[in-house]
């Protein structure tokens, strides 16, 4: 909904309410002076039912009258008819560095500042396209959805900072792969992006997302912002600068320019490197781009039709002058007749008793007082009085989920969604509906319902705090997953080595066991390595080898059989083999464990 005033130049009538005020006070002041030269006696009987609060009470009501019917005039309007509108165009994204370094000053009045000069300078040559705006640092961010509305994006622009986000770092892929995510697939548009960053410290995974930007057609151009010699990073206290950026040894941190880095970018996508030093010239540069490529179009939609509101603000304000002529000038003693219209006015319509409304304002009552199971009753009987109010499945939803119902929780909050009108109840919507995938664990879910959200109502800090904590909760559970997986086939390919081995190792014990069981098998001249013991030599009856022979003369296996020694040479060199697979396999792991930031700025 969005919202128009006609005449702003009827503003000035709001100005005789302090007028108004003033000449009370000075009357007031004059009369309470005169009366004290009266007596008091006297003064009664001249001025019977004399009040000193009621000429004030009468005042307020007789200003508030001027009030709405100031407003009346100005004549507010209100967007009633959405209509879509074609033009021709390129989408574009900003994707802004607020990283600490970007406070470095060797840039006027510093990075960010002279990065965030070029933006707006952009904006004003802008005409038919379309801009969307992303920040980025330890973490990358939605500031502007892909736009129309360049008085929108001035806005938001103004609001970026390096306070914006608190993990430090230039996550620069993530930053990338948000950027594309905002151009719409199903729109066959010319898209282009801008990284202004000074190309400090950029992490892994660009590669990806760059082979992303190819297939979708996406040309990234970046610009440098800083020096080659550097500067340090000012920190500061109310405005000033208290001192400078320092390492963990106490040296002052010195961040420059790293072209290499952002020229990289650029070539892979068919892009160029700009760099900001001359604020005009980067204007121009950008501008050059966008017009060089072919305008497609472009469907916008916009308000068309706006409705006049000033009757409800008149309205308004002939009931307060109807209130001030009946109240009296001085005290009554029946006031009877006064007071039974006033009650007559505030009573509540029995007509209105059980409407919808009604029934979400007592479910509210309820939910407040922390009875959810009553308000969600409530909440069903507005439902089946008008089934197609958002706000109604909207708090019936809140019920649910403080019962922590969240699977209900999660189909009111999406009923609320499709039934809404107003962008900021869909975004509130699409923002608890996350936090229902949040507490079901479904983060994937739950991130893509905080990014709709974003989109709607980009200011909205928590849901940016709620989509930071989503995201990294999802990479870890994905990582996690990822190690299981490995996990449970390395330990798979273990074990199915290990039958293996052990398999071959009894399959040869049983071959040797059976050529002992069968001795007739062998040649006879193995039975010349055995002698006949002499009587006495021995306690048993059975054949025993020769004191001298037995190192001569072993028996040799026979052919396509493997002897003993055979077995465990093989059996140790597969052991010695599996185990340096399993330190091979240990280090890969080690190697795919993500690297802390050790940036913080």
């Amino acid at each position: 909904m969005l919202y128009k005033i006609e005449h702003l130049e009827y503003t000035w009538a709001l100005g005789v309410i302090p007028v108004s005020l003033l000449l009370m006070w000075t009357w007031w002041k004059w009369r309470q002076k005169a009366m004290r030269t009266v007596p008091l006696h006297v003064r009664e009987s001249l001025l019977p039912g004399m009040s000193a609060r009621l000429p004030w009470v009468k005042w307020l009501f007789i200003a508030l009258f001027f009030a709405f019917s100031a407003v009346s005039l100005i004549n507010p309007k209100v967007g009633t008819k959405v209509e879509k509108i074609k033009r021709k165009g390129v989408d574009i994204v900003f994707a802004l560095d607020v990283s600490k370094s970007m406070l470095a000053e060797d840039a006027v009045p510093n990075r960010l500042e002279r990065s965030k000069q070029v933006i707006r300078g952009v904006l004003d040559q802008l005409a038919s396209d379309r801009v969307g705006l992303v920040i980025y640092a330890g973490a990358a961010y939605p500031q502007l959805p892909i736009t129309t509305d360049y008085s929108a994006a001035r806005l938001f622009l103004e609001q970026v900072s390096t306070d914006g986000i608190s993990s430090q770092g230039t996550a620069v892929a993530e930053a990338l792969e948000l950027g594309i995510e905002f151009y719409d697939q199903s729109l066959e548009t010319n898209r282009i992006m801008f990284v202004l960053s000074d190309g400090e410290d950029h992490e892994a995974g660009l590669n990806e997302v760059l082979a992303l930007a190819r297939d979708q057609n996406i040309t990234i151009h970046t610009l440098g912002v800083g020096t080659p010699n550097g500067a340090p990073i000012p920190e500061k206290r109310n405005g000033r600068t208290t001192g400078y950026k320092t390492d963990s040894q106490g040296q002052t941190v010195l961040t420059k320019l790293h072209r290499a880095t952002l020229s990289t970018i650029a070539s892979e996508t068919n892009g160029d490197y700009v760099p900001i030093t001359d604020t005009r010239a980067a204007v121009d540069a950008i501008i050059q781009k966008v017009e060089s490529l072919e305008k497609k179009e472009i469907e916008a939609r916009v308000f068309s039709d706006y409705k006049d509101q000033f009757q409800w603000f008149l309205a308004i304000a002939m009931l307060f002058l109807l209130i001030d002529t009946l109240l009296p000038a001085r005290k009554m003693k029946r006031t009877f007749p006064f007071m039974a219209l006033l009650a007559f006015m505030a009573a509540p319509n029995p007509a209105e008793a059980q409407t919808p409304e009604s029934f979400i304002r007592s479910g509210n009552n309820r939910y407040e007082s922390g009875d959810f199971s009553g308000a969600t009753e409530e909440y069903y009987r507005s439902i089946d009085a008008e089934k197609n109010n958002p706000k109604a499945w909207f708090n019936l939803g809140d019920a649910q989920f403080e019962q922590q119902s969240f699977d209900m929780a999660e189909s009111s909050f999406q009923r609320a969604f499709d039934l809404a009108e107003d962008p900021e109840l869909k975004s509130k919507a699409q923002h608890n509906l996350g936090n229902s995938y949040f507490n079901q664990q479904d983060y994937a879910k739950a991130l893509e319902a905080y990014k709709n959200s974003l989109k709607l109502d980009p200011s909205s800090e928590i849901t940016r705090k709620n989509y930071a904590l989503t995201k990294r909760l999802l990479q870890e559970q994905q990582q996690q997953q990822n190690q299981d997986e490995q996990q449970d086939k390395d330990e798979n390919e273990a074990d199915s080595k290990k039958n293996q081995d052990q398999q071959e190792a009894q399959d040869s014990k049983q071959d040797e066991k059976q050529e002992n069981q069968n001795p007739q098998d062998q040649p006879d001249q193995s039975k010349e390595d055995f002698k006949e013991p002499e009587s006495g030599d021995s306690q048993s009856g059975d054949p025993q080898e020769s004191e001298g022979e037995s190192d001569q003369k072993q028996p040799q296996p026979k052919e396509g059989q493997m002897s003993r020694e055979t077995a465990e040479r093989l059996l140790k060199a597969l052991e010695n083999q599996e185990r340096k697979v399993q330190e091979k396999l240990a280090e890969e792991r080690i190697v795919a464990q993500p690297k802390t930031r050790e940036k913080d700025w």
